[in-house]
């Protein structure tokens, strides 16, 4: 099992690709969630043809599964999953230290596929109380933010997964 940063970093035909194109969210960890396996792809289209299945439930071919990319995760590489809405207020849900994270995130998730709303898939790890968000999207390109994991963590209001992929060095 190859690292989790090892993957992400600029050197690595992953890093390299996130880095030099704006990928979608789900992409980027669909590629990863491969990478980490050993598996490699010089394009988009090649880490899709690696595993479409996962490639598909990651990026949510199907809308009428919104959580299809945290079971997917979980399914793959994890040890755990947890689904939740955070209310307004309240308490994301629970990191764990030494540990990588997909997380799936919607403002608005209803049983009409049509209405969901607010989507975004990143991979979070946490050591003690310091987390690193590393995330894509074809706006903003590749990010990755540190900070801390408190309180609703950004996350009041969204229904959230998190797939924990405890088995996934850092």
């Amino acid at each position: 099992m190859e690292s989790g940063k090892q993957a992400l970093r600029p050197q690595n035909p992953l890093g390299m690709q996130v880095r030099r194109d704006p990928w979608p969210c789900s992409s980027m960890v669909a590629a990863w969630l491969q990478a980490v396996q050993g598996r490699t792809s010089d394009s988009w289209r090649g880490w899709r043809a690696i595993d479409a299945d996962l490639w598909d439930a990651v990026n949510i071919v199907d809308p009428s599964q919104p959580w299809s990319g945290v079971i997917a995760a979980y399914m793959e590489l994890g040890d755990d999953i947890a689904i939740t809405m955070v209310a307004p207020g309240g308490a994301a849900p629970q990191l764990r230290s030494r540990c990588w994270h997909v997380v799936q995130r919607w403002k608005h998730v209803t049983d009409d596929p049509m209405t969901h709303l607010g989507g975004h898939a990143y991979l979070v790890w946490r050591d003690g109380d310091t987390v690193e968000v590393y995330q894509s999207s074809v706006f903003e390109g590749y990010r990755v933010n540190v900070g801390t994991w408190e309180g609703s963590a950004g996350l009041a209001g969204y229904s959230v997964g998190i797939a924990y992929l405890a088995g996934v060095p850092e």
